[in-house]
């Protein structure tokens, strides 16, 4: 329903859509593109039943890439842009903060979610996973608005506010969050998206405060 709503709202002002190709909107397009036509070769190969759960998979894949174009060259991006993703941001953090009281406190998980467990000596724990079905996915949201941070404090961006307590506070609750989900790939994830920022971004880069602050 809510998928069907936001592809409504962004027919609704098709006028408003700019196509405007780049290499990032390219990718985008080919990655999903090469989803979808996987799913012929799952049907070939696994059966009707196998073809149909990774139809369903893609098919939540391009909410993602549907939402990145509308944010970016549609409707989205021309009046409410930003507060969209302010709204996006602080609703992980908020989601983050709770997944650590969750991790913390081990309320009772809800129904249809992943058995995934922590054990160590004494004790056997469910992973961080908040309202997600399972830690992975936690720690992907985590990971990307943690990546969020990064680039709108070296881009100077204004989609997010400037280094005040508040930004830290969200950065702690993500940072949290995403140990406690011990997503090792989410983990890497981040570090290769850091790596790959300070790269395309190095002329903005002082890396000798960064150094240091490392240290």
């Amino acid at each position: 329903l809510a998928a069907g709503a936001g592809l409504w709202a962004g027919l609704r002002k098709a006028r408003e859509w700019k196509w405007q190709p780049d290499a990032l909107s390219r990718v985008l397009l080919a990655l999903f593109v090469i989803n979808l036509g996987s799913v012929a070769m799952a049907a070939a190969y696994s059966g009707i039943h196998v073809a149909a759960g990774s139809l369903a998979r893609t098919l939540l894949f391009g909410i993602a890439v549907y939402a990145f174009f509308y944010v970016r060259r549609g409707p989205g991006a021309a009046s409410h842009g930003a507060p969209l993703i302010r709204a996006m941001f602080w609703t992980a953090a908020c989601s983050a903060a709770l997944a650590c009281i969750d991790f913390y406190w081990q309320f009772p998980a809800p129904a249809g979610f992943a058995r995934q467990y922590v054990h160590v000596p004494g004790n056997v724990s469910r992973r961080a996973q908040g309202f997600f079905y399972d830690s992975g996915a936690l720690g992907n949201v985590c990971a990307f608005f943690l990546e969020m941070i990064a680039v709108a404090l070296i881009t100077r961006a204004r989609v997010l506010p400037s280094a005040s307590l508040a930004l830290v506070a969200a950065g702690v609750a993500l940072g949290s969050a995403l140990m406690l989900s011990f997503s090792r790939g989410s983990l890497i994830a981040l570090l290769v998206a850091l790596a790959v920022l300070l790269v395309l971004e190095r002329k903005r880069v002082a890396f000798g405060r960064l150094l240091a602050f490392t240290i």
